[in-house]
């Protein structure tokens, strides 16, 4: 069937939509704002984006026939520029211009394979797969393995969808996502693309983009931007991320050694009077830096609610002028670089705090009594992220046993003081 009779007979958004992917034009500016979903910002740079996309992965969609399933939502099934069967899913508004409110196009599961949304159950099987799919970059390969971890590392994410692939309904591969809302400097739901994994054996099956357009619909109803990071030198995953924008300040993972010696009289235990006192330490370290959404007590009440057996105000050291939350993750990290292989159990810095230069050196104090307390929880690490610009940086970096350098990539353009404000990364979405 071609796109001119199918066409015709669909909302003016969807007919444009199943042009636009076929076509080698440039995208009409007006258009593309016309029909992009509301929930989009940037006047549908992402939804531009997602179009590119589909075009460099299917090359074209030719409909072959499509069914409405309820009032302004359609499912469209057609071919690819291969001969491979696609699928496209989309919901329109009932009124002109009929824009989207959300959509998707994949390729139909390859034989033996489905898609569904993770249980609680399914996590050990993911924290599996997890650990037999190495990261490679220029800073080596590392291999994950959160263990029993990986639950509450969903839990402290909030709202989180992951979503698992099977093959003769065995896990196979999963990729997630979450949302994070920030309110400065204006309100915004964001959409973090975490870990995504799919075994050897299956990689070249075709399996993992309809997995992962699964999440990315869901994003597209509740978020107005997304974001990830990538190992720096991470070019396979570089390939799959076109028209993304790639900010030049890199996020620093600061691997600090564990030792049994701990500052002595340093830092108490927070309680749930102190949230007001944290919120303040942890805005004035990180105050001026692109992606820091100020706390309130309140907002960290909400954050140490989610998993607080593993992350509470127990978990959290107070000190009269510094602040450090500490999550005894147990993560174990397999870094292998130059054919040598290092192994680390990691401990997460999930918040920290302070307040002028007396503050700094008391953050330092507080994180070698952290070190100690992480020791005895059988730590080898402890795990804080900084960008070079932030106030905390060259003090973290004098304790550091490693550092690691990740990029953040998303549609938003950089802002032009990057350089001088440095950048925030939640050790929670990261």
């Amino acid at each position: 069937m071609a796109i001119g009779s199918i066409g015709s007979a669909l909302p003016n958004s969807l007919a444009w939509l199943l042009q636009s992917i076929s076509s080698r034009d440039e995208l009409d500016v007006d258009e593309v704002a016309r029909y992009a979903p509301r929930r989009f910002k940037d006047r549908g740079a992402r939804f531009t984006m997602m179009v590119l996309g589909w075009r460099k992965a299917f090359g074209t969609f030719v409909p072959t026939d499509y069914e409405m399933v309820d009032q302004g939502q359609y499912v469209i099934r057609g071919r690819d520029a291969k001969e491979r069967a696609c699928t496209l899913s989309a919901a329109v508004e009932l009124d002109p211009p009929f824009r989207f409110q959300r959509l998707m196009l994949v390729r139909d599961p390859p034989r033996g394979y489905s898609y569904r949304q993770a249980t609680i159950d399914d996590y050990t099987t993911c924290a599996h797969v997890e650990t037999q799919c190495p990261t490679v970059s220029d800073e080596g390969t590392y291999r994950l393995s959160r263990g029993a971890g990986f639950q509450t590392y969903i839990q402290l994410q909030g709202q989180t969808r992951i979503c698992v692939i099977e093959h003769d309904h065995t896990i196979v591969g999963w990729n997630s996502a979450s949302l994070r809302s920030v309110s400065s400097p204006d309100p915004l739901v964001f959409g973090y693309l975490a870990q995504a994994c799919i075994l050897a054996e299956h990689q070249s099956s075709g399996a993992y983009w309809p997995a992962s357009a699964q999440n990315m619909a869901w994003l597209q109803e509740f978020a107005d931007h997304n974001y990830w990071y990538l190992n720096v030198g991470n070019d396979r995953s570089k390939n799959f991320t076109e028209g993304a924008q790639f900010w030049s300040e890199p996020v620093c993972d600061i691997s600090i050694a564990c030792h049994t010696r701990e500052a002595r009289g340093v830092g108490r235990r927070a309680e749930m009077a102190d949230a007001p006192r944290l919120a303040d330490l942890f805005n004035a370290a990180h105050h001026q830096e692109e992606f820091f959404d100020p706390y309130t007590g309140a907002k960290l009440c909400e954050r140490f609610s989610r998993a607080p057996n593993s992350y509470g105000f127990p978990q959290i050291l107070l000190g009269k002028q510094a602040a450090l939350g500490i999550w005894m993750a147990g993560e174990k990290i397999a870094h292998t670089i130059g054919g040598k292989t290092t192994h680390s159990t990691v401990a997460n810095v999930l918040d920290y705090g302070f307040e002028g230069d007396v503050g700094l050196r008391e953050l330092s104090d507080l994180l070698t009594t952290a070190s100690g307390m992480a020791r005895e929880a059988g730590m080898t690490h402890l795990s804080i992220l900084a960008s070079q610009p932030s106030l905390a940086y060259a003090t973290l970096a004098e304790m550091a046993d490693g550092i690691d350098h990740y990029t953040m990539a998303g549609l938003r353009i950089e802002p032009s003081d990057l350089g001088s404000r440095g950048l925030y990364a939640d050790h929670i979405y990261f």
